[in-house]
């Protein structure tokens, strides 16, 4: 029997946007157990954004699996340079807003 692989809910910064990503139940609970988690003020105000995930691609279901192309080309996957880079630099500035703010939260407590 196949067991069905749990999925991981990422929130995108614009109400009622999310992603689903499918992980091993291992790997789920290692991602959120690994990224900073946000940081309420209220139950309705962020003070603080965890750790920023992006996911791109898309994914054909109608194509070969592409992972089970791994067994004959360990690169059958990698990501180029340029595609990271393309893929974060339009999120890069907002990041570092938001780290900024994280810095500043934690010296104010020190």
């Amino acid at each position: 029997a196949q067991r069905d692989i749990p999925r991981c809910r990422l929130r995108d910064e614009r109400p009622g946007h999310e992603t689903q990503v499918r992980l091993q139940e291992k790997d789920a609970k290692y991602l959120y157990e690994w990224v900073d988690q946000w940081v309420l003020d209220d139950k309705e105000t962020v003070l603080l954004k965890g750790t920023p995930v992006i996911v791109f691609g898309a994914y054909n279901f109608d194509a070969p699996k592409p992972w089970l192309q791994l067994i004959t080309n360990p690169l059958a996957l990698d990501i180029s340079q340029s595609e990271i880079q393309n893929q974060t630099t339009p999120y890069l500035n907002t990041i570092l807003q938001e780290q900024q703010k994280i810095v500043a939260v934690d010296e104010a407590k020190k």
